[in-house]
C-alpha cells in the first residue's frame, strides 16, 4: 500500500465507515490511538462522514444514522473506491460488491487482499458466473492452461490487482487466475460446503495455496533487520530472534516456496535461506542465471 497522505486518508476513511457499519461505537480518542493520527485529525474525519455518521450522548462516542439516507449512493461509493485504487479490476462489480458490503449485506463469495489494478481486466460474463456458483455451490467445469478443470469453487480472491478462483480439484485447495478461465459452466450436480477448507482459503492472503504449510527460516542481515521489526515483510511471520550482531532470524509458514520467494529475492543480498534447502536452492539457481545473462550481454 502506499504512504500517500491521499491513501492514508482514504483507507482510514473506510476503515471507520466499516466500523461503523458493525455497530462499533466511535471514540474519537481511541481511534486517534489506532490511527496513530492527532485528535484533530479524526475530528476532520468524522466531519466529512457526517451525513452518515451522528454524535450520541454516550462518551461523545459517533454512531451510524439510522435512517434510510444514511446507506451510501452509488457515487458516494464510485469515489471511495477510486480512492482506494480498486475500480478498474472490474468496474461494475467492483461498485456493486461495495455497495451491498456498506449498505447491510455481505456477500460470502470474494475476498480481498491488497488492492490494485489488473491489466487483464477479466470478463464480468465469468464474474457472474462464478459467483452464482459459490452462492448456489455448484460444481463448475473449465478450461485452464490447455485442460479441462471440474471443481468445487469457494471465493474470488483479489490480489495486487488480480482476480483468482480459489476451489477445490479432487479435494486438493487450488488458486486459479480468472484472466486464464475459458469457457467457466455451471452444472446441475452441487457440492457440500466444507468449512475447514473455507477457513484455509479465507486465511491465507496469497495466491498460492495448498493444503499444507512449508515452514520457512531467513536470516536477515543486521543492515537491514530494523526494516523486518518495523514493519513484517511476510504475513506469516511467527517468530524473531536476533543476534548479538544485530542480524535475526525469523521463522514463517509459507503454502509454497513461490509465496516468499519474490521477497527473498528483492531483499538480497541482505536475506539469506537457512530452511528449506530446496528453497535455498531455488534462489542460487535464480542468482547463477542472473550472472550467466548479465554475462552475455
Amino acid at each position: 500500500m502506499s504512504n500517500s497522505p491521499h491513501e492514508k486518508l482514504a483507507f482510514r476513511l473506510a476503515d471507520i465507515l466499516a466500523r461503523a457499519y458493525q455497530g462499533e461505537p466511535l471514540i474519537p480518542a481511541d481511534m486517534a490511538e489506532r490511527y496513530q493520527v492527532s485528535l484533530k485529525t479524526i475530528q476532520r474525519d468524522l466531519k466529512r462522514l457526517n451525513s452518515v455518521l451522528e454524535k450520541s450522548d454516550e462518551n461523545g462516542a459517533w454512531k451510524l444514522i439510522f435512517r434510510p439516507n444514511s446507506l451510501l449512493n452509488r457515487n458516494d461509493i464510485k469515489a471511495l473506491i477510486h480512492s482506494l485504487g480498486v475500480y478498474q479490476a472490474s468496474p461494475k462489480k467492483v461498485l456493486d460488491l461495495v455497495s451491498d458490503l456498506v449498505n447491510t449485506r455481505t456477500p460470502d463469495y470474494y475476498h480481498f487482499s491488497t488492492a490494485s489494478v489488473d491489466p487483464a481486466n477479466p470478463l464480468a460474463h465469468h464474474h457472474s458466473i462464478l459467483e452464482k456458483a459459490i452462492r448456489e455451490r455448484h460444481v463448475t467445469t473449465f478450461t485452464y492452461k490447455g485442460k479441462t478443470r471440474r471443481v468445487h469453487p469457494y471465493l474470488m480472491f483479489y490480489h495486487n490487482g488480480l482476480w483468482y478462483l480459489r476451489a477445490t480439484e479432487k479435494a486438493v485447495l487450488k488458486s486459479f487466475y480468472i484472466g486464464d478461465l475459458k469457457l467457466p459452466r455451471l452444472i446441475a450436480e452441487k457440492f457440500e460446503l466444507d468449512q475447514v477448507t473455507l477457513e484455509k482459503f479465507r486465511a491465507c492472503n496469497s495466491p498460492w495455496i495448498s493444503g499444507t504449510d512449508v515452514e520457512i527460516k531467513l536470516r536477515i542481515a543486521a543492515e537491514a533487520s530494523h526494516h523486518f521489526v518495523r514493519r513484517p515483510m511476510f504475513t506469516s511471520q511467527k517468530d524473531s530472534q536476533f543476534s548479538e550482531d544485530g542480524s535475526m532470524v525469523i521463522t514463517l509458514n509459507a503454502t509454497c516456496h513461490a509465496e516468499v520467494l519474490p521477497i527473498v529475492q528483492y531483499w538480497l543480498p541482505h536475506i539469506e535461506v537457512i530452511s528449506p534447502v530446496a528453497l535455498k536452492k531455488i534462489v542460487l539457481e535464480n542468482i547463477e542465471k542472473y550472472l550467466m545473462n548479465h554475462q552475455r550481454n
